[in-house]
């Protein structure tokens, strides 16, 4: 019997944790667990849409860049009553576009009907602070601590982005994807319902301006059901709040690109919009950001060869609208798309 239990006692010595390694997986266990409580307050002290907050409208003016000059200009409007009933409006001299969420409908009119890559990219960054979520897959590390333009400020380390925020409170400041110089950059906060909300959000590439939003007008109000009426030519589709996004599970066997058309290729990015279907497979796919009739459709050839695991709200599969940027580079003197 006391031969029994010491067995008993070694096999539970030996099967308990200890020594440099376990105290190292321990102490990256907290440290990720303390990046994920940051980012959790972060997006709850900036989440003016979150369930139960008070209904508001919101007026900002929306500059588009190329290179440093501005490219075009429009305004955003948005009437916000919980997070399944909104409306929001984009207007610029060529484009203009209105959706009305009610419940699980999202009702869409266009006009060009396409989504441009401009306004798609727009539509990410209104879709502040779930920017804070840059990628599905990685999960946050340690909280590190460093000096930007001479202020202090946290960050947290997600895959190959990197979120920084206010040394002081958990206010989100920027959100980057070092290797490319891209990202997000929320500025000039202010207070509101008890949250802190940016008066400018940016997207950036190479520090230079892409997006940028100004809000000029934030302030609680009340709607009327006829706020909410979805325009007669509106489309409609399934939706919620938070879906979770498509997942790309097959990617495309790349195909060589004509040698004819590799000179024009590298020099200028194409644009695809579509949408992913409930099959996982691209529909409806139109450039949207054109480098010849050739190399649109060798692109286009290229993205209907991709699989989906496809968008869904609350288990269910529902379609999702993207819009996915090509580019033809250099690599160790090798051309490949990427």
């Amino acid at each position: 019997m006391k031969l029994t239990l010491q067995i008993a006692a070694w096999t539970l010595l030996a099967l308990t944790p200890s020594g440099p390694c376990f105290e190292k997986m321990m102490a990256t266990n907290d440290a990720g667990a303390e990046a994920q409580r940051l980012l959790q307050q972060a997006e709850e002290l900036t989440n003016i849409r979150s369930s139960g907050s008070h209904s508001f409208g919101l007026v900002a003016c929306v500059q588009f860049y190329v290179g440093k000059d501005l490219a075009a200009e429009g305004t955003y409007k948005l009437a916000w009553e919980s997070p399944t009933v909104w409306r929001d409006e984009i207007k610029f001299e060529d484009y203009s576009q209105v959706r009305v969420a009610v419940v699980d409908k999202l009702f869409i009119s266009r006009n060009p009907p396409t989504l441009p890559f401009e306004i798609f990219r727009l539509l990410e960054l209104l879709n502040f602070p779930q920017v804070l979520h840059p990628t599905l897959n990685a999960k946050p590390g340690k909280v590190k601590e460093k000096t930007r333009n001479g202020s202090r400020e946290r960050t947290v380390e997600i895959g190959s982005w990197i979120v920084s925020l206010d040394k002081s409170s958990p206010i989100p400041t920027r959100v980057e994807y070092e290797d490319f110089h891209f990202g997000y950059q929320f500025e000039d906060y202010v207070s509101f319902d008890g949250h802190q909300f940016p008066r400018t959000l940016t997207e950036f590439a190479s520090n230079r301006p892409l997006v940028q939003v100004q809000v000029q007008e934030l302030a609680k109000a009340t709607f009327d059901a006829s706020s909410f009426t979805p325009p007669k030519d509106a489309s409609v589709v399934r939706w919620c709040p938070h879906p979770e996004p498509a997942r790309l599970e097959v990617r495309a066997k790349l195909d060589p690109m004509p040698s004819q058309l590799r000179d024009v290729a590298q020099q200028h990015a194409v644009a695809i919009y579509g949408i992913i279907g409930t099959d996982g497979r691209w529909h409806n796919l139109a450039p949207v950001k054109s480098a010849g009739k050739e190399i649109d459709s060798y692109w286009m050839n290229q993205q209907l060869q991709e699989r989906y695991s496809p968008a869904k709200c609350g288990g269910v599969p529902v379609e999702q609208e993207s819009v996915k940027e090509h580019h033809y580079q250099m690599l160790e003197g090798v051309i490949v798309p990427h």
